[in-house]
């Protein structure tokens, strides 16, 4: 019988929370450039395609978005508690980048 190490357990959590947020928030970096392309297409336009195109995108874009902060949300509670000598040593590095990717997400997230 297969027994489960505790270590190994943590470790694949983390591969799948890491896996999701670097998918999900690398999506979500690009799209909004498309999006302002293509509001500004229907706005200049009155272009009835790209308006359609938009609120579609615009759907996917909103459940990336949070799909993005949820994984996050874990991902920063996953490095706190299971690596937290780790993120102990490297915290002058990763509190500096966690800022910037916040405020980062706050003014996407407000600008569409």
């Amino acid at each position: 019988m297969f027994k489960f190490d505790p270590l190994l357990l943590a470790r694949v959590q983390f591969a799948f929370t890491i896996s999701l947020y670097i998918i999900f928030p690398a999506f979500t970096i690009r799209l909004p450039s498309f999006l302002a392309f293509l509001e500004w297409s229907w706005l200049r336009a009155s272009n009835t395609h790209s308006r359609d195109i938009y609120k579609f995108w615009v759907k996917i874009f909103a459940v990336a978005f949070s799909m993005g902060v949820v994984s996050g949300v874990v991902l920063s509670y996953q490095i706190g508690t299971s690596w937290s000598v780790f993120s102990d040593r490297v915290a002058n590095v990763l509190g500096p980048l966690f800022c910037f990717e916040i405020l980062t997400a706050f003014f996407w997230k407000h600008l569409f």
